[in-house]
């Protein structure tokens, strides 16, 4: 198989800047290096989804597939009635639920209420009141079912397979309660169907990108790219693009982009070709 080494965040930076800018320093805010960066970022994820989303394959030779196993547990239900914003709710059994993470409550109706909670101790869980987090929205009786929800790897990009105690599992492609050999996704959590206890799990996926931006310029140039120096002309027109757009030049971004395109569909035939046992199988 071919191996690859991969290129540097800042060497794409730099070069583009020596392509477009020159010697000549901008005052936008859009062409300084930590907004580069961030758009590299993006560059750099969408590179890595193209091998199983614009062109429908299983993804690139060299991004290794991962994998997860978890055992599942019992749902539980509500023991004293919750009212919506309430700070605590309280389970018959909390026993087996992590210290934190996120349940779906459903009511009576069927309806489904997402809810973090930052701790579980002695069958109350303490509702999470950090910023973006599942706050109690609708009141609950008591009997009311507390369905648990399991935490995925932060680094899954495509999912190919869920199977629990060796039967496979599909997405409902929604947020409802799934059923059957079904499964929903809800943000960085997988729910189950009701009625499992203590099952085995098995989660395979495609890994995302690389995470390229964290603020810090200094740090990010040194970050390795997901993308093989052998093909690194993508990042590098895109990029250029990017600063062309921002430089009103619409004519030189469009003719960049087109190169950039040239570069995937180049990159993409090269690693079928020459890793076609391991990278980009037809889906």
């Amino acid at each position: 198989m071919q191996q690859y080494t991969f290129a540097l965040v800042g060497d794409i930076v730099d070069q583009s800047i020596a392509e477009v800018l020159g010697a000549t320093s901008s005052s936008l805010t859009a062409l300084q290096p930590l907004a580069l960066i961030k758009q590299l970022d993006r560059i750099n994820g969408k590179f890595i989804r193209s091998a199983h989303t614009d062109q429908g394959n299983e993804g690139w030779s060299w991004m290794d597939d991962g994998q997860d196993e978890f055992k599942t547990h019992a749902l539980t239900s509500i023991s004293v009635a919750a009212s919506e914003g309430d700070a605590t709710f309280t389970a018959s059994d909390s026993s087996t639920y992590p210290s934190t993470g996120r349940v779906a409550i459903e009511t009576n109706n069927n309806v489904l209420d997402f809810v973090d909670y930052s701790a579980n101790a002695a069958n109350v869980f303490t509702v999470d009141t950090s910023t973006g987090k599942l706050a109690i929205t609708i009141d609950h009786a008591v009997g009311e079912s507390i369905h648990p929800l399991y935490v995925l790897p932060t680094n899954i990009g495509k999912m190919t397979y869920v199977a629990v105690d060796g039967i496979e599992y599909f997405d409902t492609g929604t947020r409802l309660m799934p059923l059957g050999r079904y499964y929903s996704i809800i943000d960085n959590y997988i729910l189950l169907p009701e009625g499992l206890t203590t099952n085995d799990v098995v989660v395979k996926y495609e890994k995302r990108a690389t995470s390229l931006y964290s603020g810090d310029a200094s740090v990010d140039r040194a970050k390795s790219t997901d993308i093989p120096v052998d093909f690194e002309r993508y990042a590098v027109e895109m990029l250029n693009s990017y600063i062309f757009m921002k430089r009103r030049k619409r004519d030189d971004s469009s003719l960049a982009k087109f190169e950039a395109e040239e570069e995937l569909l180049n990159a993409l035939a090269y690693d079928m070709t020459n890793n076609s046992s391991t990278g980009l199988r037809a889906a």
